[in-house]
């Protein structure tokens, strides 16, 4: 099983997992802060390059999607 872990920076500068996505072969799973998760469940993140949104249902597509989405110094997500 992949897992995928959403860091959030924090005002002290140290990270915290607000966020941890598993990836079992069909589906992506999340689980955290409630409102993050709620937030990615129902609107899904944006495809860049086609425009697309993707859902957790849509499974690796969507895995693989939050590492280039949430790559900054403020959220980052890093496989494990």
């Amino acid at each position: 099983m992949r897992q995928i872990k959403i860091y959030r920076l924090q005002e002290n500068g140290k990270q915290k997992v607000v966020v941890l996505c598993t990836y079992d072969g069909n589906e992506a799973k999340l689980e955290g802060e409630k409102s993050f998760v709620d937030h990615l469940t129902k609107n899904g993140q944006k495809d860049r390059r086609n425009n697309k949104i993707l859902y957790p249902k849509d499974g690796k597509e969507f895995f693989e999607l939050l590492k280039k989405n949430f790559n900054s110094p403020y959220l980052s997500a890093v496989e494990k």
